[in-house]
């Protein structure tokens, strides 16, 4: 069909080598005979890669990966094979997995609280700390057909120089948490050093599974007093 060869090409170009000097590099230009040969018998041509989302976008909730499988969510003390299905589900990172410790007693390291009928709030432990660690939390909707999950992101105060707080946002967040059933509200406290004389007291509320602070005291002077009341800290304006 086709009269004429197209030859194939060769360019050379250089590139700086370790020593300043030129490299050469040859780029093979792959022919273009057999691409015509596939446009002329209307064979289909693969399908153009997905790119990923753009950075700084908000997440939206997405099907869970595994999605198929139920969760245990009702189960009181989650073992590290639960923690495997968990996690096929919301795909938390390598890092936060390797962090982990589960210790001798096989703790899995994943609790969970009803934030609505259906939906809940899973926290993951990443690092278990000496004194405080680290979790990674996910919004998870078993009322959406598949269920959905979302990775959480938490307004904090961060002390550089323990005069001052600087407003940070984190998808990992230290400290001890409790959850208040009866108002649905997150508390983290989130010591400075181990004694607990200083640091912050966040209270988060959740919109639409949305984390939103609530209420932040602190105390930044490690003096040795006031561990005891951290509810008696002062208030940090929010705004």
């Amino acid at each position: 069909m086709f009269g004429t060869t197209v030859a194939r090409q060769r360019r050379i170009r250089e590139r700086p080598g370790p020593g300043g000097m030129g490299e050469a590099r040859v780029v093979r230009v792959m022919p273009l005979l057999p691409v015509l040969a596939v446009l002329a018998c209307g064979c289909a041509a693969a399908a153009p890669a997905r790119l990923p989302p753009a950075m700084g976008a908000a997440p939206a909730s997405a099907p869970a990966p595994g999605a198929s499988a139920r969760l245990p969510l009702a189960k009181p003390d989650l073992t590290l094979a639960d923690r495997a299905a968990f996690r096929r589900a919301l795909g938390w990172s390598d890092d936060c997995e390797s962090a982990f410790d589960a210790g001798n007693g096989g703790y899995g390291g994943v609790e969970v609280d009803t934030l609505a009928p259906g939906r809940y709030l899973i926290g993951v432990v990443c690092a278990r700390g000496a004194y405080q660690g680290s979790r990674t939390y996910y919004y998870y909707d078993e009322t959406r057909q598949p269920p959905a999950a979302r990775a959480l992101a938490f307004e904090t105060r961060e002390s550089p120089d323990e005069r001052s707080l600087v407003r940070s946002t984190v998808r990992e967040l230290w400290g001890l948490p409790s959850f208040d059933r009866r108002t649905r509200r997150l508390r983290v406290l989130n010591k400075f050093r181990g004694p607990g004389d200083c640091g912050t007291l966040a209270i988060y509320r959740f919109v639409g599974g949305v984390p939103e602070l609530a209420e932040l005291r602190a105390k930044l002077a490690c003096d040795g007093q006031g561990a005891e009341e951290p509810e008696r800290w002062p208030l940090v304006p929010l705004h």
